[in-house]
């Protein structure tokens, strides 16, 4: 896994979050559309890939995957799945992928998170030491150490 300063991508992930933003929400007027993961926190370490989170309304969240898919996304292999929250990933952007969530669900961690390294530079220090150190884990392993830490940090709010 190779990283990159969040500044190195900050450019190319507000464009694309822009640009994805405007068209999300005029297929799915009911989302609501952010910006997370690493290259929304300031400092942070970062794969380089950007992460969308929609939030929708509980009864329509499957209807907003079908449409999301519409506009180039495919559902993402071997990542947690159920009825409140959808991983997706674009087939031709391959740094950029979306979280449909159902608003009023635990998955509103993806937001809590990112706010919260965003108010502690103690925090991103530490996550950007537990990326660092876990470079040559596999992917499941990074995923179960990130979790832990996530669990940490959102269990501290």
């Amino acid at each position: 896994m190779q990283l990159f300063e969040s500044r190195q991508c900050r450019d190319r992930a507000a464009s694309l979050f822009s640009e994805w933003k405007v068209k999300i929400e005029a297929k799915v007027p009911f989302a609501i559309v952010e910006h997370v993961g690493s290259t929304a926190i300031h400092g942070a370490l970062t794969k380089g890939d950007i992460d969308l989170y929609v939030e929708v309304p509980r009864e329509t969240h499957a209807a907003a995957i079908s449409i999301i898919e519409t506009m180039g996304f495919k559902v993402k292999q071997d990542t947690h799945r159920d009825s409140e929250l959808c991983m997706l990933e674009h087939h031709d952007i391959t740094d950029l992928a979306i979280q449909v969530v159902a608003r009023g669900s635990k998955y509103s961690l993806f937001l809590k998170f990112r706010d919260a390294l965003n108010r502690s530079k103690h925090l991103v220090a530490q996550y950007n030491a537990l990326k660092q150190s876990s470079v040559d884990v596999t992917q499941e392993q990074y995923r179960e150490i990130k979790s832990q830490f996530i669990k940490g940090v959102i269990g501290d709010l």
